[in-house]
């Protein structure tokens, strides 16, 4: 009928690339009989469909038995919602298969790759059932909203704050460190608030849309000086943040329907932003014992995309894991991805930020890889300015056409003042940063102790990285991140993301930077985290998961 036509049609717009095994299991939802009423047989193979489902991600897995009873269940008045909350808990099966990896690699990459695919058609029936309702209430029809959007996975960070955040919680979940922006900064606001400055043309007028030459000659002598990335060959956009340099990174390298490798755990922002942009990620687990890459696991995605790899995404040091690869395994990764053809995407966001004598490498400093490397980079996490929106991306200059077509048509150009500011931060020099990173170390040994003192009791060792923010917390077997994670919001006050936001579910994602060291706010987080992470390990000895 036309709801199933309409229900197909936006299913098939919502998956960028059929996966076979998936369009097998979809095959009972969009093509049971259609005869007569309707009544027995729709419900046949809805329960077909089911089965299906079930029978493919699992049996006896708690996340999949509920979201597979809500799609049959629920009175008039609460169907959409359900259907909006089941495709949220179908969108994290493929998290379910991603730890499967080190045992099976081409098992666990097709399972994801299924999982993915489910996902986005059930988000796609999702949206059909939020037209349909809009059409009862309103009598008319609504136009639709994009499938893609929609069936792309919920932004992490927002998704908690809604569901959580009420004031007096101790803030956990986001990668900002406690320090503002250096002091030299001051005297360029103070100079920019002066009559003369502020009265003239400078900072409300457009400007270069490749970023403002203070600060490009800045980021010029920053990126010989500590990442031994010479010019030649290069070119330089100043981007409102990395997640913008990021964005801009996969138009000019990817189309849609291309696929991109990214590594679980992974920023959950770049998977978002390949789905809204119809890119297909393409998903392979990290080793477990080390939370480390696998350079052979490049040519095995290249092989498994049939020709559609486009871009291998790398970042170290890593977020969330905290993971730093070092140089000679980062060197292998690109190696193999410049003898396959394919560009690298080298977030590098947390460069500054390592520990126990690790040490970051960026790639684009070696001259042979130069005409594949983008490297993006960030003011907001080293030099304390997440809220003034500054990044950066260095290129190869064969791509300056088009990412200049690309920063005119988003940003046109990062805010004048903001990046003025950027420029007088660059000046104070890698010794500010470090100093400052050298002051988490108090935090972060801390929080290690909480998790070795209450987690790592029942069984459940964590990898202890070596970068980045955040300690990448593993749970005991059988306790959900998504129940954690309320149990900390709602008992403990404490704030934190699911490790499933990052493709790898049963872990957490704890910030040590976001409160002033030694401070009373340091403290009483420490406390509140240790109370509720004694709370889940106590609760999974007692009955074996939340």
């Amino acid at each position: 009928d036309d709801k199933l036509s309409r229900l197909a049609w936006l299913a098939g717009v919502a998956s960028a690339a059929p996966v076979v095994v998936v369009d097998k299991l979809f095959h009972n939802l969009l093509t049971f009989p259609r005869g007569g009423s309707g009544g027995g047989q729709r419900e046949g193979g809805h329960r077909a469909w089911r089965l299906s489902l079930w029978v493919t991600f699992g049996k006896g897995n708690k996340e999949n038995n509920k979201a597979l009873k809500d799609i049959g269940k629920g009175d008039k008045e609460n169907k959409v919602l359900k259907n909006i909350k089941t495709a949220q808990r179908i969108a994290r099966l493929s998290e379910v298969v991603q730890v499967q990896a080190s045992l099976n690699d081409e098992t666990a990459r097709a399972n994801t790759a299924a999982a993915e695919a489910v996902a986005l058609r059930l988000a796609a029936a999702v949206s059909l059932a939020r037209i349909e309702q809009l059409e009862a209430s309103a009598g008319r029809l609504l136009p639709p909203i994009s499938a893609t959007a929609l069936a792309a996975a919920p932004a992490a960070i927002e998704e908690v704050y809604r569901s959580y955040w009420r004031p007096g919680m101790h803030n956990l979940a986001p990668g900002l460190p406690y320090w503002p922006p250096p002091s030299a900064t001051r005297s360029v606001l103070a100079e920019a608030a002066t009559a003369e400055a502020f009265g003239g043309r400078e900072l409300h007028c457009y400007a270069d849309v490749r970023g403002h030459p203070s600060l490009l000659d800045a980021i010029g002598r920053k990126l010989l000086r500590e990442n031994r990335v010479p010019p030649e060959g290069r070119r330089l956009v100043v981007t409102t943040g990395a997640n913008q340099a990021f964005v801009s990174t996969l138009m000019a390298t990817c189309a849609p329907g291309d696929a991109a490798l990214v590594f679980a755990p992974y920023y959950f922002t770049h998977v978002v932003a390949m789905q809204l942009l119809g890119i297909r990620p393409h998903v392979v687990s990290c080793d477990p014992e080390t939370l480390l890459p696998d350079p052979a696991a490049v040519a095995r995605a290249v092989t498994a995309e049939g020709g559609r790899l486009r871009a291998l995404v790398l970042t170290s040091p890593g977020n969330p894991s905290g993971a730093v690869i070092p140089e000679r395994m980062l060197r292998a990764l690109v190696d193999e991805a410049v003898r396959l053809g394919l560009w690298v995407i080298s977030d590098e966001a947390y460069e500054h930020f390592v520990f126990d004598g690790a040490a970051h490498y960026s790639p684009a400093a070696d001259v042979r890889a130069r005409d594949n490397v983008l490297c993006l980079f960030t003011m907001s996490k080293s030099y304390g300015m997440a809220g003034w929106r500054v990044g950066y991306v260095s290129y190869p200059e064969r791509l300056d056409e088009v990412m200049l077509k690309i920063q005119d048509t988003v940003p046109t150009h990062a805010t004048t003042l903001a990046q003025q500011l950027a420029a007088a931060a660059l000046d104070e020099g890698a010794d500010w940063v470090r100093a400052r990173v050298a002051s988490l170390e108090p935090t972060r040994a801390a929080l290690w102790a909480v998790v070795r003192e209450t987690l790592e009791l029942t069984g459940a060792h964590s990898v202890r990285g070596t970068g980045a923010l955040y300690a990448f917390v593993r749970l005991p077997v059988g306790v959900s991140d998504e129940e954690a994670v309320r149990v900390l919001a709602d008992a403990h006050s404490v704030l934190v993301l699911p490790g499933s936001s990052a493709g790898m579910a049963g872990h957490l994602r704890i910030s040590f930077a976001s409160v002033e060291p030694g401070s009373e706010a340091a403290t009483a987080a420490l406390g509140a985290l240790r109370a509720g992470l004694d709370a889940i390990a106590a609760s999974s000895r007692r009955v074996g998961g939340l």
